[in-house]
């Protein structure tokens, strides 16, 4: 549940906030992880789950989707950005890459292998669904490459990590070209 009455600073904060919930801790720190890392704004997660909750086919996708189209808004024409994004992210024995290119032609190429399935009882298959509604929506080119990893939450967590660093750098401005759509073509 992504509330959108909740955006705003918190505590009187001048940071934009966020409350959500996924119904699983695991995933509620991966998203705030992105927030934090790219926008700097508060994330408030509820950290309950209701076993009840049909969340593993349903939520974590539309979360993803909703991001996606969120993203795609906020940039509109794409003038002045940097377009291209990338970033390492390591925890102990895992690496993962993220390659981000807001072209214009959504593809998400998903080179990952988790060393296991699940993390508790969450499937760790609807992290790409997540990373396929995200790039279906936002109409970016997404290389995900876990390069390294034998604690499926270590790689898990290197991949939400290297996607918030590449997605804070190919959405930063580039000054030099604010009035400038990052294309040949002149538009995107």
């Amino acid at each position: 549940r992504l509330d959108s009455e909740e955006w705003g600073g918190y505590a009187g904060g001048d940071a934009p906030g966020l409350a959500f919930d996924t119904a699983e801790w695991i995933y509620n720190k991966e998203i705030a992880a992105i927030c934090t890392d790219t926008w700097g704004c508060e994330v408030r997660p509820n950290e309950t789950k209701d076993a009840q909750q049909p969340w593993h086919w349903v939520v974590i996708p539309m979360i993803g989707i909703t991001m996606g189209e969120a993203f795609n808004q906020a940039l509109g024409d794409k003038k002045g950005i940097t377009r291209y994004g990338h970033a390492y992210a390591p925890l102990d024995e895992a690496l993962s890459r993220v390659v981000i290119d807001f072209s214009g032609r959504p593809g998400l190429l998903w080179d990952v292998n988790f060393t296991k399935q699940t993390i508790n009882d969450f499937d760790l298959q609807l992290l790409r669904e997540f990373f396929q509604g995200f790039t279906n929506k936002s109409l970016a080119t997404i290389h995900i490459d876990n390069l390294k990893g034998e604690n499926a939450h270590h790689q898990a967590e290197t991949i939400f990590k290297a996607f918030a660093l590449a997605l804070k750098q190919s959405c930063s401005i580039d000054e030099q070209k604010l009035d400038q759509i990052p294309s040949t073509k002149g538009s995107l």
